[in-house]
């Protein structure tokens, strides 16, 4: 290194360890003075953030929210390198990032060699068993102690290694780490996309780099595999963040090392994934908000065409404590809260959010679980070792019934057997035969219809619940072709929100046409 690039580097050390003296003597929070383009909505924020401390008059770092300091000095740090000579690109957590990945090594050849052997999967319940696997990598990996995500395998004769994705009595035992658990919900929104064969986009908010990042790009590449999207965005950070986030440059890094792989499988992937790159069935998206401090309740006022943008994805997945974080608002909330109300209803459309818990925040916990865990494990809440998967798809119970899209919905029956299909309400419909209605219409005894693959489903309204906004239908037997009408072959059963109109048909046995 030539002298000035040591002076400039001698010059950023000094300017961190400033940064730390007005953090530990509580100074005030002064505008951001680089050139970025964020630096606008960063002193604006500043100007506006709210103090907590009573009798102060102007934000310092211990007089403001815990969110808006800790993501503020993130940000300053990167200040300090954007005003220096020689070091304006440089990312002080590469190395860390890079050690990372070398470390996971093996646990990705470990998930690469799973999806290998992906060839088809017709048997929905064995995709449903395959789609739980991936999403739990995904979860847990973000805790990134890859001791729990494999195991040695005694008296076995392997090819390439000795280690293989945990074992069904593992992976139950990881389940009940998982103190709130959606998955089953996710697979039915997830499955009715994959059904009605629509072009899709699935997004996911990432979080860290490493291990965590290759386990998200192979569930990315089953959902793609699968067809239950045809295109996967990856919102990455714009700036180094928080240490592990993922930047644009870690993601490209991150595919360029599986191609050089030495494993056949991972390289396999990599060179894949590089395809996928080149035909835009991965996007790489970078946008600042995602390193404001503001939550997410702000998004659509703070960044609209962020909001719009994420408004065309069928499903968003957040990844990580931080993003759960400014879902819910950082707020402490009682741990019973349902996730729709602590997120403050932001919905630009139906999203997820993965995470293992390192911060004292949590919401839609069943009573007694946080108890239970008090009584149990002092550190539950941020070790680590227990993880949430917890989903929001427009509508209260989030039982078996999911709206994919205007005028359509999709009923699911979640069993060993497992049956999915997409029932389609269109106004065309609309003649003397059916009308659209709202369901809060409907009493006990009315039949439902509803169009699918151009033949009527029927069923039976059963109960109406006023409190949760919804009608319980009962799907019945088929009533043979002469009615125009196709049902399941077995009794099914759905919950439907009051809200969304469907068509109804006032005596189903006399009409010939539907």
């Amino acid at each position: 290194m030539d002298s000035s690039k040591a002076d400039d580097a001698e010059e950023i050390i000094s300017k961190l360890c400033m940064l730390k003296d007005e953090i530990l003597t509580n100074q005030s929070l002064r505008k951001i003075n680089d050139t970025a383009d964020d630096n606008e909505m960063w002193n604006k924020l500043i100007e506006n953030t709210p103090i907590l401390a009573i009798n102060e008059t102007e934000p310092t770092w211990l007089t403001v929210a815990w969110l808006h300091c800790q993501c503020y000095m993130y940000r300053r740090i990167i200040e300090v390198l954007l005003v220096s000579k020689f070091h304006t690109t440089l990312d002080p957590y590469r190395q860390q990032k890079s050690d990372a990945f070398q470390s996971s090594i093996e646990a990705m050849q470990v998930l690469a060699g799973y999806l290998s052997n992906f060839k088809s999967i017709e048997d929905e319940s064995k995709l449903y068993e395959s789609f739980e696997v991936l999403l739990e990598y995904s979860l847990w990996s973000n805790k990134c102690d890859l001791s729990i995500l494999v195991e040695e395998k005694e008296g076995e004769q392997v090819e390439e290694n000795d280690k293989q994705v945990k074992s069904s009595e593992e992976q139950n035992n990881l389940k009940a780490n998982i103190i709130s658990n959606h998955t089953d919900e996710v697979w039915a929104y997830l499955n009715c996309m994959r059904l009605s064969n629509e072009k899709s986009i699935i997004t996911f908010v990432l979080d860290n780099a490493g291990f965590e990042l290759f386990s998200d790009l192979c569930l990315a590449d089953f959902l793609l595999t699968f067809k239950f999207c045809t295109e996967v965005h990856f919102h990455v950070k714009c700036i180094p963040w928080f240490v592990s986030d993922t930047t644009a440059k870690d993601f490209f890094w991150t595919i360029e090392q599986c191609v050089n792989s030495t494993d056949k499988n991972v390289s396999n992937l990599g060179k894949k994934w590089v395809g996928y790159l080149d035909d835009n069935l991965l996007v790489i998206i970078e946008e600042k908000f995602w390193t404001s401090a503001y939550d997410y309740s702000m998004l659509e006022q703070e960044a609209p065409s962020l909001y719009s943008k994420l408004s065309k994805s069928k499903l968003i997945m957040f990844k990580g404590d931080l993003n759960y974080r400014k879902l819910v608002g950082d707020l402490n909330w009682p741990y019973t809260t349902d996730i729709k109300e602590a997120s403050s209803g932001f919905f630009p459309a139906p999203w997820c959010t993965l995470r293992t818990l390192k911060a004292d925040i949590v919401v839609g916990l069943d009573p007694g679980v946080s108890e239970e865990l008090d009584r149990s494990v002092d550190t539950w809440m941020n070790s680590g070792d227990y993880g949430v998967v917890q989903c929001f798809a427009g509508t209260r119970n989030n039982k078996k019934f999911v709206p994919v899209n205007e005028n359509q919905v999709c009923i699911s029956r979640i069993s060993n057997d497992s049956t999915s299909f997409i029932a389609i309400v269109n106004e065309s419909y609309n003649n003397n035969s059916t009308k659209l209605v709202s369901l809060s219409d409907l009493s006990p005894g009315n039949f439902l219809a509803c169009i699918y693959d151009a033949h009527w489903w029927i069923g039976n309204v059963c109960e109406f619940s006023k409190e949760q906004e919804d009608v319980f239908i009962d799907f019945m037997h088929p009533h043979g072709m002469a009615q125009s009408f196709y049902c399941p072959s077995t009794k099914d059963t759905c919950w439907v929100p009051e809200q969304h109109d469907i068509a109804v048909i006032p005596n189903p046995i006399s009409s010939a046409t539907g």
